[in-house]
């Protein structure tokens, strides 16, 4: 369920629709976007209008700027395993639920994962190199001389 159909709703769309479910979209003005609905496929554009429930294994986000009381009025939080807050000002009121994973938080998660594979790349060029100075390094007796190289090429 995806709250909002604007340019970062519709940025995040063609990642839902990798893993082939059904993608509803909510927002103030559905036929504006029925042509985005006939693009994708397993999207389905919606009006705002009764309270959304999940089925306790579903995914909400949060991509058009509600207060918490219009959220909380249109859905029930507790109905959704992850909900993803992508409101701007997400981590100044919070939602009175565990399992939210505000922008501010992602942006977070985002940083420390560029912050760990830098080091993991940093680490393996260093192994690499290691490695590769020492097989240019190493030698081998080749006792028969320059027939023995020719047989290994």
């Amino acid at each position: 369920v995806v709250f909002g159909t604007g340019s970062l709703a519709q940025d995040i769309f063609p990642w839902f629709a990798k893993n082939q479910k059904e993608i509803k979209a909510y927002t103030r003005s559905p036929e504006r976007y029925q042509g985005l609905a006939e693009k994708q496929k397993n999207l389905q554009i919606l009006p705002y209008r009764e309270k959304v429930m999940g089925d306790n294994s579903g995914v909400l986000v949060i991509a058009a700027p509600m207060s918490n009381q219009a959220i909380e009025a249109q859905v029930d939080l507790e109905s959704f395993q992850h909900v993803f807050d992508l409101r701007g000002d997400s981590h100044l009121t919070p939602l009175p639920f565990d399992h939210v994973v505000s922008l501010k938080s992602l942006f977070a998660k985002i940083e420390n994962n560029r912050k760990v594979a830098h080091v993991i790349r940093k680490n393996a060029t260093e192994a690499i190199h290691k490695q590769a100075t020492l097989h240019g390094l190493s030698e081998k007796p080749r006792p028969f001389g320059w027939e023995d190289l020719c047989t290994y090429a």
